[in-house]
Parts: C-alpha cells; sequence; structure tokens
C-alpha cells in the first residue's frame, strides 16, 4: 500500500491565520474599520482637551474661509455656522443622534444639552467677525 500525502496539519492552521489576517491587513489599510472605530470612540470615551483643542483649530480655520463671503445671508450658510461637533461633555459615555449628517451639518447650529457644540459655543468658544461692505458681522449673526 502507498501512503497518503497531505498537507500537515501545522501547515493548514498556519495557512488559516495567515489568511484571517491578510483580511483584517486589507479592512485596515482600505479605512472599513474607521467607521466602526469612530462610532465606538463618540460612544464610549469622554471628551478631553484635546478634542476641544482640535476643534477649537478647526473653528478657527472655518472663521478664516469665512471671512471670504460679502453678505450676512453668505456668513449664515458658512462651515463656520453650521458645523457642530458631538462632544461627551457630561461623561455619561453616550451621544443621543440629533439629526445631524455624518459631517456634523445642521441647517442651522441648535445645540442640543451637552452632546452637539458649534463653533460659537462653550467649550469651543471661537469667535468670528468678518468685515463687509454693509458692515461687521459676528458669530452671533449665525
Amino acid at each position: 500500500m502507498k501512503k497518503a500525502q497531505g498537507l500537515p496539519l501545522e501547515t493548514i492552521v498556519i495557512i488559516i491565520m495567515a489568511l484571517v489576517l491578510l483580511v483584517v491587513a486589507i479592512g485596515f489599510f482600505t479605512g472599513s474599520f474607521s467607521s466602526l472605530a469612530g462610532s465606538t470612540k463618540a460612544l464610549i470615551s469622554p471628551t478631553s482637551d484635546a478634542d476641544i483643542i482640535a476643534a477649537q483649530n478647526t473653528c478657527t480655520q472655518l472663521c478664516l474661509q469665512a471671512g471670504r463671503v460679502t453678505t450676512v445671508a453668505e456668513f449664515k450658510r458658512t462651515s463656520y455656522c453650521k458645523r457642530v461637533f458631538k462632544f461627551d461633555l457630561n461623561g455619561d459615555g453616550n451621544i443621543t443622534d440629533s439629526g445631524n449628517n455624518e459631517q456634523g451639518i445642521m441647517a442651522s447650529c441648535v445645540a442640543d444639552g451637552d452632546e452637539y457644540v458649534c463653533c460659537r459655543e462653550s467649550p469651543i468658544g471661537v469667535p468670528c467677525n468678518v468685515n463687509m461692505p454693509t458692515g461687521q458681522v459676528s458669530e452671533s449673526s449665525c
């Protein structure tokens, strides 16, 4: 009788582990896990000082971009006025959906308790004054 030939069990296990690792690596490098990681972070971690500083930097840039508009109506439509940031300021580990889309843009910036914060509101509190032909407009015009 001839002896049967085949792959040893250890080789099969190593091949399966390599395939699983390959699938995970492809998912990581294509960004497939980014939405999972972002939603998990929003639900688990309370807002840190680094999150607030990053939001302040973003709002400062948005105010600079808003400086290019020439009317109050255009200013009200800028990302400075409409952008909201999801913060867990009360530390309960939960941020409820307030009807915002994925980019955090609202038709008008209305804060929702301690969870959705606009550029002009605490703890971000970035002022924005824009000089226009008709006069100066500020964040209170949003």
